[in-house]
Formats: structure tokens, C-alpha cells, sequence
């Protein structure tokens, strides 16, 4: 097993070094480049959205753990941060049969996240809130 951690600043302009953060080390481990690109979309989306709501604008952090693991051989990263509760799980899945002018404003990258990674958990331990997303390899 493989498991490291960083933390970054709750800003839209940390996000990117985060990313790449974690990509890399990723990519150090042998992961394929696919499941790296869906890992980096899910967590653009998440931190993005951890940044512009669970904080709304307040200095904060967001720390990033990811770990790999042989059996089952998955990767798995951990969002934490000390925003507002929320829950994306319980989010209702937009109406992709609708026209994108006729559908409601958001839910989207939410969508995409639980779409393309094998499972999204949550849970609200004391002040924080911990979304744990799995890709299996």
C-alpha cells in the first residue's frame, strides 16, 4: 500500500498544484494515464466546488490524502476540509435526456464525478467534511 497526504489553500488558484500533486505521484506509482485523468477531473470538480461552497470565500484548507492499494488494487483519495456540511451523494442527477437550455443550472460535475469513479462516500465527522472517491485499476 501507498499513502501520502498534502494540504492546500481553500483558493481556486491552489487547486491546480494540488492536481498536479497528485497526478504525479500517481504517475510515479505506475498508474495508467486514464485512471489519472479521471481522478484529476473528479477532484478538479470537487475541490472546485469545496473552494466556491463549503467556504464561500473564507480562508480555510483542504487537505488531500490518496493511498493505492494492491488488494483490491485501487486508488482512493480523501477530501478534508472544515467548510459548511454538504453532502454530494445525496445530490439528484440532472435530467441529461433534456436539452442542456432546458435543464436546470448545476448538478452536472457531480453527475460526472459519481459517473466515472467507482464510488463516492461522505461523511461529517465533528467540523469536517470527508469525501473519500475509489477507482479500482
Amino acid at each position: 500500500m501507498i499513502r501520502d497526504s498534502l494540504k492546500i489553500e481553500a483558493k481556486i488558484e491552489a487547486i491546480e498544484d494540488g492536481l498536479e500533486s497528485v497526478v504525479e505521484a500517481l504517475q510515479t506509482h505506475g498508474i495508467s494515464s486514464k485512471i489519472c485523468y479521471k481522478v484529476r477531473l473528479a477532484l478538479d470538480e470537487l475541490l472546485t466546488n469545496i473552494v466556491s461552497y463549503a467556504y464561500r470565500g473564507r480562508p480555510g484548507k483542504v487537505e488531500i490524502c490518496y493511498e493505492i492499494t494492491d488488494e483490491p488494487k485501487t486508488v482512493a483519495v480523501m477530501l478534508v476540509d472544515e467548510g459548511e456540511p454538504f453532502d454530494p451523494t445525496k445530490t439528484e442527477d440532472p435530467d441529461i435526456t433534456k436539452d442542456a437550455a432546458h435543464r436546470e443550472i448545476g448538478g452536472l460535475g457531480l453527475f460526472i464525478v459519481k459517473s466515472i469513479m467507482d464510488e463516492v462516500q461522505y461523511r461529517r465527522e465533528g467540523n469536517q467534511n470527508i469525501l473519500v472517491i475509489r477507482k479500482s485499476l
